[in-house]
């Protein structure tokens, strides 16, 4: 089951939901999550380019879940706003 992370208002505008635990089943999804959990610690994708040595373009890129980034980057992007990849059969 996929987790939605926004809430629609009666105003039209889209508020994020607070991060918490789910599973992802595309690149997209897990740059959602990263921009998500970046947005609550109040860090700027200028923050986290700086701290991971990357250009702002790469995290643009991680966070709309473009698949030629290295999986390295994506891991000290993920290390920066404390989440941790768990890797589990599907079913268990």
């Amino acid at each position: 089951m996929r987790t939605v992370t926004t809430i629609k208002k009666l105003d039209g505008r889209v508020k994020l939901k607070p991060f918490s635990e789910r599973t992802v089943f595309d690149p997209s999804e897990i740059g959602k999550a990263l921009r998500l959990r970046r947005r609550e610690l109040g860090l700027t994708q200028r923050d986290v380019a700086t701290m991971t040595g990357r250009s702002l373009r790469v995290i643009g890129d991680i966070e709309r879940g473009r698949t030629t980034v290295e999986i390295g980057v994506i891991f000290d992007y993920a290390s920066i706003v404390d989440i941790d990849f768990i890797l589990k059969v599907r079913g268990k």
